[in-house]
């Protein structure tokens, strides 16, 4: 790598458990159910379950989870539901934020490009990239409407990350979610 040109650094946080003291989709689901959106609530919960230990066991149907997560609220118009998730984030996320990793996110934010990253949905890691931590650039898992959103921003992310010589140097640090490259 040529010495004179500026290192460009990205730093990559999981949502669920490192940035907030929590799983976002979990807590989604029992807000549904706190807020009357659940009609079955124990149906509802032990689905919920059985999809997160799915996930465990690393055979998690991601159709099933996004359709969980949007099945009480899908008769809403978008805009209801936007309205809805800043709610959810108000009451269950901003409350759970873990402020050392937030500090050091914050930290980061101001070195490079800064990346939250989640097995949740997409329709709450972004808004809740946002609002919790200002940061624009996230990942979760993609509605059916997102997913070519989301293939194009990987191939977009990947050209620009590969200009900016960000895979000159393999990633080395791996601390509490924050990805750092190494200099040559």
């Amino acid at each position: 790598m040529n010495k004179s040109k500026k290192e460009q650094v990205v730093a990559v946080f999981d949502l669920d458990l490192t940035l907030i003291n929590g799983d976002s989709m979990t807590l989604w689901c029992q807000w549904l159910c706190e807020n009357n959106f659940v009609t079955d609530i124990a149906q509802f919960l032990a689905s919920e379950q059985s999809l997160i230990n799915d996930y465990k066991a690393q055979k998690l149907n991601i159709a099933a989870y996004i359709s969980l997560a949007l099945k009480p609220v899908i008769h809403l118009t978008t805009t209801n539901i936007d309205t809805l998730v800043k709610k959810f984030i108000e009451e269950k996320i901003k409350p759970i934020i873990i402020t050392s990793i937030s500090d050091q996110l914050k930290t980061q934010k101001h070195k490079g490009d800064t990346l939250i990253i989640s097995s949740s949905p997409h329709f709450l890691v972004e808004p809740i990239a946002k609002y919790c931590f200002a940061i624009e650039n996230s990942f979760g898992i993609p509605s059916k409407e997102a997913f070519i959103w989301l293939c194009i921003t990987i191939i977009f992310l990947s050209s620009l990350l590969t200009c900016l010589g960000f895979f000159d140097n393999w990633v080395s640090t791996c601390q509490a979610g924050l990805f750092l490259p190494t200099t040559g």
